[in-house]
């Protein structure tokens, strides 16, 4: 009890000082504290309180607050309506849920995401904020974690998942999350540090090139394939937006190392007794696992979790309670995963909020991606939000395969930066019949 009420007042402290930019904060301290995230803050015979959790409730009731202050404006925020419909949905679930306060748990986390997106967007085009608070924010936060990545690289204490040893997770609870966090930091260095030009990085060129190498040789020791997914995405959006040349020229490069390759690797197999997949990286690159997330163990996952999903088509089970259906529900094939989870959001959100829930979510980004196109076709705004829309794309794709809304910690990063940067350009991309409620918005 005292650690909580020392933690909340502290909290109280900084908010009253910090006041709006108090959300900076949270994106800036969070993915540090993910590494104390069993650590008990309250705990009684029924409710233990970690710290993550308290972080999340006190995300939402200060987030609640501002969004309150700020709430004739909620209509102006992209995809608005369906985000409300799923917030609703979500919320409700926890009246019918199989496991009501898992539901409330999980409810909590997905509301502080639409707050996060919701207030980066208004706090921006107030001056509440701007963009290169969010990047000292964002750069803060990931000092820990790389430096904890490349101790782990050093010492050899990454952590091991099914048949992969030496996994780096930085200071959070998986190398997926790791991955997921220096993915968004490659989406935001592609912005600031290519596309906008800054002048600081005109004169430190060679320090972009090293983070660049840094980040993504990090996320390659984390061998999380989703991850190199979403970064294929995103290069492919962005190539077959603007960068053709550069696109064509990436995909005859992939497809010359795996034309050249397998043939290398039989060689070397037959002459030398040698199989350049002995290498993990590289084994995780070019050859599929039974036992490490395989394409045909989703689609059984699928497959067998159909069945359960028509048994509740409209509402589903209750938000968050995918393991627990599944744990009961599940056939012999997957009786000894290490896992229950869905590994795909679209899956869980289809068993746990039905049709309804479902629907409303895919409608959102459906809003989203029409939104970021019709500025793209304003010359000015094209740039500014074609590393948005390769951002979306790949967060879209890789829910297929992932439990993105689960890693909370790279979520209140990226639901922010999204509010951000369609807040930030909100008055230059606008029509001018949207203008005068821009410069309503800004006073």
């Amino acid at each position: 009890m005292f650690t909580l009420v020392c933690l909340v007042i502290a909290f109280c402290l900084f908010a009253y000082v910090l006041r709006e930019k108090t959300i900076l904060l949270f994106i800036a301290i969070r993915p540090v504290l993910d590494y104390w995230r069993d650590w008990v803050v309250f705990g009684t015979k029924d409710i233990n309180l970690n710290l993550n959790a308290a972080m999340a409730i006190l995300l939402l009731l200060w987030a609640f607050y501002w969004t309150i202050k700020n709430r004739r404006f909620i209509g102006s925020l992209p995809g608005w309506f369906w985000l409300a419909l799923t917030a609703i949905v979500v919320t409700l679930s926890v009246l019918w849920s199989f496991s009501p306060i898992t539901s409330l748990i999980e409810a909590i986390k997905f509301i502080d995401l639409i707050l996060l997106f919701f207030l980066g967007f208004v706090f921006i085009q107030q001056g509440k904020i701007t963009i290169r608070h969010a990047l000292f924010a964002t750069v803060f936060s990931a000092i820990i974690p790389i430096l904890a990545g490349i101790t782990q690289i050093i010492t050899g204490s990454g952590i091991t998942t099914f048949d992969l040893r030496g996994r780096i997770y930085g200071t959070f609870g998986h190398p997926n999350v790791f991955a997921f966090f220096l993915l968004s930091l490659i989406f935001l260095m592609t912005q600031y540090a290519i596309f906008d030009k800054a002048k600081f990085w005109q004169k430190h060129s060679n320090l972009k090139i090293a983070l660049f190498v840094l980040f993504f040789g990090l996320m390659l020791l984390t061998y999380t394939r989703a991850a190199i997914i979403g970064l294929v995405i995103f290069g492919i959006v962005l190539g077959v937006i603007k960068y053709r040349k550069a696109l064509v020229a990436g995909l005859a490069l992939i497809a010359l190392f795996y034309l050249i390759f397998y043939p290398l690797n039989n060689f070397l197999v037959h002459k030398f007794n040698y199989r350049l997949q002995s290498n993990p990286l590289i084994s995780r690159l070019t050859e599929r696992s039974d036992e490490a997330d395989s394409i045909s163990w989703r689609i059984s996952l699928i497959q067998e979790t159909a069945p359960i999903i028509k048994t509740h088509p409209f509402f589903g089970f209750g938000f968050g309670t995918f393991p627990i259906i599944w744990e009961a529900n599940q056939g012999t094939r997957h009786m000894y995963d290490d896992s229950a989870e869905s590994h795909n959001d679209y899956l869980r959100l289809l068993l746990e909020t039905g049709a309804i829930g479902f629907i409303a979510y895919l409608m959102f980004f459906v809003s989203l991606f029409t939104k970021i196109v019709q500025r793209m076709k304003t010359r000015a705004c094209e740039e500014n939000h074609l590393m948005l829309l390769g951002w979306v794309c790949a967060f879209v794709v890789v829910s297929v395969s992932d439990n993105m809304l689960h890693h909370t910690a790279v979520m209140w990063l990226t639901w922010l930066w999204w509010g951000l940067i369609i807040g930030s350009y909100q008055k230059q991309c606008a029509s001018p019949n949207f203008l005068p409620l821009i410069e309503k918005l800004g006073k």
